[in-house]
């Protein structure tokens, strides 16, 4: 299983008649996890971090690898 925890922060000004109407910042963090099952590979991702939240990502990503074909380039 690889965690991988990224963060961004987007901002947007909007103008009108050369005036600034609206200025918003928006800072975003998730967790991607993802899952081998032999050469079955998948992920799922949250932007919870409680445990229960990180647990059922994982079993999401776990049930998906289940299911997918293998990769043969893993």
């Amino acid at each position: 299983m690889e965690v991988v925890v990224m963060g961004s922060t987007v901002a947007l000004t909007r103008f009108a008649c050369s005036r600034i109407i609206q200025n918003t910042i928006q800072d975003t963090v998730r967790a991607y996890i993802r899952v081998a099952v032999g050469l079955r590979v998948a992920s799922a991702s949250t932007n919870q971090f409680d445990a229960r939240s990180l647990r059922a990502t994982a079993e999401r990503a776990l049930e998906s690898a289940q299911r997918t074909r293998e990769d043969s380039e893993f």
